[in-house]
């Protein structure tokens, strides 16, 4: 029924809105998985940035923590260069302080329109051109809204990764990967994510994901250090670098 794991996730979240919306708790809500080892990292993600409050019965991992995946993902959108799904995981950590709603949009008109690596550099493919407004008439301000939502997720996804690829690109040495990652992560925008996924663990009550957050930046460092222990100022290839990082 579904293609992904993620489709799979994003329409039990839709029923769960459905309950919430007719009167239900979240707390009267349970969600029965079949193997937790495959859902629980799209899951998590996920209730995160629909900020729907949750508790999963089984030990926590740092690798679902938001910033990891946002890491990760931005690793990957430098090697491979904006593979659509490297830019959905990007977007869907919630650290880039875009709306969820805003980012369904984005990512239904990237699949519809074909988007993906090198297009993503150029806005014309979020400009509606003729032909297209023509054979939608009927529906002419829905399109021109998803077109206008669809960029403006685009231009600040390019604001907040295009130095951090570009930059990679002349990395030579664990060093400088490493100071690109930092610089890009202390964003202000992501900075800003950060602070109000704090606010949102407090909010809800979860301590034990509140404690691991407040530790994940000295986490990150110690592994950054790590890194540049083993390989310091030596050349190294950007491959085994972003496998070291992930």
């Amino acid at each position: 029924r579904y293609r992904n794991i993620e489709m799979e996730i994003d329409a039990a979240l839709i029923e769960i809105k459905k309950l919430i919306v007719s009167g239900a708790k979240y707390s009267d809500i349970q969600l029965i998985l079949t193997d937790m080892s495959e859902y629980e990292e799209q899951l998590r993600r996920s209730l995160s940035v629909e900020k729907i409050p949750y508790f999963l019965d089984e030990k926590r991992s740092l690798e679902y923590h938001p910033l990891i995946c946002l890491i990760q993902a931005a690793d990957n959108i430098a090697k491979d260069n904006y593979k659509k799904e490297d830019v959905f995981k990007l977007l869907k950590t919630g650290l880039l302080g875009l709306n969820s709603e805003d980012i369904d949009i984005y990512q239904n008109f990237i699949i519809n329109r074909k988007i993906d690596r090198y297009k993503f550099l150029n806005m014309d493919f979020f400009e509606p051109d003729y032909e297209y407004l023509e054979a939608n008439k009927r529906d002419e301000d829905a399109v021109k809204k998803e077109f206008a939502v669809a960029k403006f997720i685009n231009e600040n996804l390019l604001r907040i990764t295009k130095s951090y690829v570009e930059n990679s690109k002349h990395c030579k040495t664990a060093v400088e990967y490493v100071n690109n990652i930092i610089n890009f992560i202390e964003n202000e925008d992501i900075q800003a994510g950060l602070h109000n996924y704090e606010e949102w663990l407090h909010n809800i009550g979860d301590n034990e994901a509140l404690e691991e957050h407040l530790q994940i930046w000295d986490k990150i460092m110690e592994i950054f250090e790590q890194i540049v222990s083993i390989a310091g100022d030596e050349t190294i290839d950007k491959n085994t670098f972003y496998e070291l990082v992930n």
